[in-house]
């Protein structure tokens, strides 16, 4: 089995990693952000897939927004059994969506609703240790608010989250939306905190609507900050990493 080499960790992303130099810098955080069916959840999904059979790399997927169930079923579409890489111990999924959550480690222990954010990082850290977990995916921060009990300290919350992932030594991905079209941040702290930022959208070229992906940034990663289509297809996400195809970005003045 393959193995992630040196300071970057493969995306699983097709052809991303090509505008990336090798993959995410390893060990930091990157924030995954864009509107309303850009492809955010199978970015995410598929960057823990293709880690566990791909790179040997197990992951953690904290879902705030569907349960695990509506995930496991959505994702096997794409040919990915979470149901199976969970019984192997190379998945944790940590539930924050539902009222009752289980969460699919070492004998897939029932927990109570997760309701705060020391519960939550708890979660966290023992399904690492448990599975040695090197990714992690938060889908999402805005669903996060629901076990946040002072919606005014979500800023301080995404700190919390952010050092956590990084003590624990993983890659991880946070999801996240602006509020409006075209908009990167909703708390207006996320897109500093992070060492990375991919912003996908939706973009009407030509008299159609086509999607595309825009590294924003990438601490200690050479890369151009253009737009590239990208694609959804049966197998997950694909970008195309030319300059001809380039699309323009909602992010250009």
């Amino acid at each position: 089995m393959a193995s992630s080499r040196g300071d970057t960790v493969p995306s699983g992303i097709g052809q991303l990693d090509e505008l990336l130099g090798g993959g995410f810098p390893r060990g930091r955080c990157i924030l995954v952000t864009g509107g309303c069916g850009t492809g955010k959840s199978i970015f995410g999904m598929q960057f823990l897939v293709e880690g566990a059979t791909k790179y040997g790399e197990n992951g953690i997927l904290v879902t705030s927004e569907q349960s695990p169930a509506a995930v496991r079923s959505d994702m096997i579409g794409f040919g990915w059994d979470l149901d199976k890489l969970e019984k192997e111990h190379k998945l944790g999924i940590v539930d924050v969506a539902t009222p009752k959550s289980k969460v699919p480690y070492a004998g897939r222990e029932e927990v109570t609703r997760l309701i705060n954010m020391n519960t939550l990082l708890l979660a966290i850290t023992q399904i690492q240790r448990t599975i040695d977990a090197k990714r992690i995916v938060v889908d999402s921060i805005p669903g996060l608010e629901l076990v946040i009990e002072d919606r005014a300290a979500i800023r301080h919350a995404i700190y919390r989250l952010i050092a956590t992932t990084k003590e624990l030594g993983t890659t991880s991905l946070l999801i996240s939306e602006g509020r409006r079209r075209g908009e990167i941040s909703r708390y207006d702290v996320e897109q500093f905190i992070s060492d990375g930022v991919i912003f996908l959208e939706q973009i009407r070229y030509k008299g159609k609507f086509e999607r595309g992906l825009t590294i924003v940034k990438m601490r200690g990663i050479s890369h151009e900050p253009k737009t590239c289509p990208m694609v959804i297809t049966e197998k997950g996400i694909r970008v195309v990493p030319t300059t001809v195809a380039s699309l323009p970005s909602s992010l250009e003045p």
